[in-house]
Parts: structure tokens; C-alpha cells; sequence
């Protein structure tokens, strides 16, 4: 049975696939969601934290992105030097890969 968000049907049980109730109760997605009568993200943090928590939520996704984009770039000048024995600009390979990703 697929998790289809934070309204379950009576008949579903928290238990299928690992379940949404940990140790400490539901989590917070669902203990939000619900008086919100919503699972978007963006409506849920809006309504309980208001413009300021939508514009901390924005920044975050992309300082995390920012994370992952230098990251994987680093990864991939690494493999040139090892296997190709090449040495190249990582700020350049960093520019490259984000414009590969963003066009994709």
C-alpha cells in the first residue's frame, strides 16, 4: 500500500511501509498538515509562520541545493584527476555542472 500523504483512509494503518508514527508520535508533517487541510509544504509553512518562514524555507532549499551543486562538482574534478591525471578549474566545472542542471 503507497503512503498517499496525511490523509489516510480509515481503513489504512500507520504500520505499512515503516508507518508515520515514530517513537515520539506522528511527524511533523502530518501533525501540521491536518488543521491546514493541506500536504503542500508552502501551504503549511505560510499558514503557521507566514511570509517570513516561506522566505526562510526558500532560502534554505537553495543554500542546501548550493551544498550539492558544489559538492557533486567537486566529486567530478576529483574523478578527472585520478583517472585522467587532468586537473581542471572546480569553479569552472562548479558553472558548468550548475547550467547542465538547470537546463535539464
Amino acid at each position: 500500500m503507497t503512503h498517499k500523504g496525511p490523509f489516510r483512509q480509515e481503513n489504512e494503518s500507520n504500520d505499512s511501509e515503516g508507518g508515520s508514527t515514530g517513537e515520539n508520535g506522528p511527524q511533523i508533517h502530518e501533525s501540521l498538515s491536518y488543521p491546514v487541510k493541506s500536504a503542500d509544504v508552502i501551504v503549511i509553512v505560510t499558514s503557521t509562520s507566514g511570509a517570513i518562514g516561506t522566505v526562510v524555507l526558500i532560502a534554505a532549499t537553495l543554500k542546501i541545493n548550493d551544498w550539492n551543486l558544489y559538492s557533486s562538482s567537486l566529486s567530478f574534478v576529483n574523478i578527472l584527476d585520478a583517472v585522467f591525471g587532468r586537473r581542471v578549474n572546480r569553479a569552472a566545472v562548479t558553472m558548468v555542472v550548475g547550467i547542465i542542471c538547470w537546463i535539464s
